[in-house]
């Protein structure tokens, strides 16, 4: 593979992952569209920066457990 042609790939890939960063929904909780789709989202639970579920400001491991976001992996 060329040069030119590697770098006009791996410059379509960032675009498209910084689209894809940019047009998630989140609200003032940290959860996402996906997150409301899936009954994650609720009074009192809240997502941090990396991704783990809070409920009441507690660790919730259950749904952490069964937590599939695709964007927060």
């Amino acid at each position: 593979m060329s040069d030119g042609l590697s770098f006009c790939i791996n410059s379509i890939i960032f675009i498209v992952c910084i689209i894809c960063i940019l047009s998630r929904d989140i609200d003032e909780n940290g959860m996402d569209s996906y997150d409301r789709r899936a009954g994650i989202a609720g009074e009192g639970v809240t997502r941090g920066s990396l991704g783990i579920i809070y409920t009441e400001g507690k660790y919730d491991f259950w749904k952490n457990m069964i937590d599939h976001n695709p964007f927060y992996g």
